[in-house]
């Protein structure tokens, strides 16, 4: 699914965040419908930001390269790297990233061209401007770490997928997504371990951060400390979450 919120401000009463089911196979289907649904509670035209869920987001973390000096270089590097890891579906994916790979390592994303033309076409089909298409894992990295000069791990637990990164004084260090398993509960724990083992964490060391919008999520308190609430809130409220381990 994806989120689409106004970019115009308004009083809290005429705003709101549309949960928007996707399909691929059906994409300007899936589109039009969410838009249609949204133009039922706003009338008026509109500037739209779309934030997509991980589930249709591909994330890299890029080694610095002191060779490159142009941002062409940098889209040629960020494109080679995609082709690597992901193969034919690389030609298929629109990429975004953080300039400066010639002096530091840099954040990637990458969503599905078809879902952004497809966005592209319906908004302007309704009449609505379209601002922006944010993958929702920059939208919480930009939202919630107001602290970015300390060092933290996290999880990310959206769209049926576990993302992990470390970030310090606001740089990625260290990332890796894959899909969660069909049985969670059972094998968080086990997850989070892994995490730590790969990271040369110490048992004794500072606690994950783990953010997820279920409450049924059952984490052992020695792993993790767990923040609890849901995309749409995140995206609606902006809202600033202390992330100290208590």
């Amino acid at each position: 699914m994806t989120f689409i919120k106004s970019s115009r401000k308004k009083t809290q009463e005429n705003s709101c965040v549309l949960v928007m089911p996707f399909d691929q196979n059906d994409a300007l289907k899936s589109i039009d419908r969410a838009l249609d649904q949204y133009k039922e509670k706003h009338s008026r035209a509109a500037r739209l930001t779309v934030v997509v869920s991980n589930v249709f987001v591909q994330y890299l973390l890029l080694e610095s390269q002191s060779e490159i000096k142009s941002f062409e270089e940098e889209r040629v590097y960020v494109e080679y790297k995609y082709r690597q890891v992901f193969d034919q579906l690389a030609s298929t994916l629109e990429f975004s990233w953080d300039t400066g790979l010639n002096s530091r390592s840099i954040f990637s994303s990458a969503i599905p061209e078809k879902l952004i033309s497809s966005l592209k076409d319906s908004c302007k089909r309704h009449g609505f401007g379209l601002d922006s298409v944010q993958p929702y894992l920059m939208v919480l990295f930009n939202r919630v770490f107001n602290k970015p000069e300390n060092k933290t791990r996290c999880a990310v637990i959206e769209g049926g997928q576990f993302i992990y990164f470390e970030i310090v004084n606001g740089q990625f260090l260290r990332l890796h997504q894959r899909y969660c398993p069909e049985d969670l509960n059972a094998h968080i724990d086990v997850l989070l371990q892994r995490e730590n083992l790969l990271s040369h964490v110490e048992q004794d060391s500072s606690k994950m951060v783990v953010f997820t919008s279920s409450n049924n999520l059952k984490i052992s308190h020695s792993l993790a400390s767990v923040h609890y609430f849901t995309p749409e809130n995140l995206i609606m409220h902006k809202k600033s979450h202390d992330l100290t381990v208590k």
